[in-house]
């Protein structure tokens, strides 16, 4: 891994006008990496792809009865709750789903997180709503 410093000492030297081959010899890095740095202009990380679809085209009837499977396994017991691989059979069996089961897996992931960061945030207001009430009750 390359260090922020050792890729703006690449940047300045071929602003300097030091060819490449040279930048290479000096810093002993790849001559693949010097020019990687070399022609960068945004210097931001967050470049990553998006790699959840916006949209699920054989699924995204299906969605509704999977968010209601879902919901209902917040009261059951944890071992009696759906794994993704137990919803993509019932979807198969039950409603003729056609599609594949990586769809079913990322909106199950995805309602997951919803849901946990829904129950947190309501469980926080809760405590947070219950400590304010006892600080004034105690003024």
């Amino acid at each position: 891994m390359i260090s922020m410093a050792e890729k703006m000492y690449i940047k300045q030297l071929y602003e300097d006008g030091v060819s490449k081959s040279e930048i290479q010899r000096r810093t002993k890095l790849n001559y693949r990496t010097v020019c990687k740095y070399a022609d960068m202009e945004d210097w931001n990380d967050d470049k990553l792809p998006n790699m959840e679809p916006d949209h699920y085209p054989v699924l995204g009837e299906y969605i509704p009865l999977i968010n209601e499977w879902l919901e209902g396994d917040v009261t059951a017991p944890r071992k009696q709750r759906h794994t993704a691989k137990r919803i993509y059979d019932r979807l198969r069996a039950e409603a003729g789903y056609t599609g594949g089961y990586s769809s079913v897996q990322a909106t199950c992931r995805l309602h997951t997180l919803w849901l946990m960061l829904r129950l947190t945030s309501e469980n926080f207001c809760a405590v947070m709503l219950r400590e304010t009430n006892t600080r004034r009750m105690s003024l």
